[in-house]
């Protein structure tokens, strides 16, 4: 008969230790850049570009990970982006299909974006994922 292996209080400790690190949500900052790479959504992104120099209303690009749209998905992510001293816009992936609000971000301000995705569709072709709608509010 084969033996029977149970866990023990450490590697329990360790198992339960490793869960609640993938799935508790993650922080990254990026500083002095326009863009965000690679968003996944157990994840908060700070872009923090207050120190950062860009002409007035440059474009900052949000780049969600490509493979996370797929048919019957459904994602919500969370990131923060301050100004600098000049107002900036915010723009998506190409691949998304974004309603917002297009106004500009006013300089030296705090803003919490809240991004909700669900599913794709096709155009000429192409896969695109859907997008809910992307929130923001200004919070410093």
């Amino acid at each position: 008969m084969a033996e029977k292996k149970f866990l023990d209080i450490t590697g329990l400790r360790h198992l339960v230790r490793k869960i609640k690190d993938s799935m508790a949500q993650k922080q990254r900052v990026i500083k002095n850049k326009n863009f965000v790479g690679d968003l996944t959504p157990n994840e908060q992104v700070v872009l923090d570009n207050s120190q950062f120099s860009y002409p007035a209303n440059n474009a900052w690009w949000i780049n969600i990970r490509e493979s996370l749209v797929y048919d019957d998905s459904k994602k919500a992510f969370e990131f923060i982006i301050i100004t600098g001293a000049n107002p900036a816009t915010v723009n998506f992936s190409y691949y998304l299909e974004v309603k917002r609000d297009a106004s500009p971000m006013q300089a030296h301000s705090a803003y919490l974006f809240r991004m909700y995705c669900y599913g794709t569709q096709y155009q000429g072709g192409k896969r695109y994922g859907k997008v809910a709608w992307v929130t923001r509010e200004k919070i410093g």
